[in-house]
C-alpha cells in the first residue's frame, strides 16, 4: 500500500483520532498529493468520523465527496 500511495494519488480521503495508537500506522506521512486527503481530529479517537470534526471541516470533506461522484 505504502508504495501505492507514494505511486499513485487515487481519489481517497482518511480520517484519524489524534489521539488513536493506529493514526501511528496510517498515511499522515502523505504530502504534496492532489487527490489523497488526510483529516487528524486533535483529541479524536478510533471512532472518529466526518461528524466529529467542525462544521467547515465536514463540508469540506462532504463537497470533496460530492465533486469526486459528480465529475462526468
Amino acid at each position: 500500500m505504502v508504495k501505492f500511495l507514494k505511486e499513485n494519488d487515487p481519489e481517497m480521503i482518511y480520517i484519524y483520532g489524534g489521539d488513536d495508537p493506529w493514526t501511528a500506522s496510517g498515511v499522515t506521512w502523505l504530502k504534496n498529493k492532489k487527490n489523497i486527503k488526510v483529516y487528524v481530529l486533535p483529541g479524536g479517537s478510533h471512532t472518529t468520523r466526518i461528524g466529529s470534526f467542525d462544521t467547515d471541516t465536514q463540508e469540506e470533506i462532504k463537497t470533496q465527496i460530492n465533486a469526486w461522484l459528480n465529475k462526468e
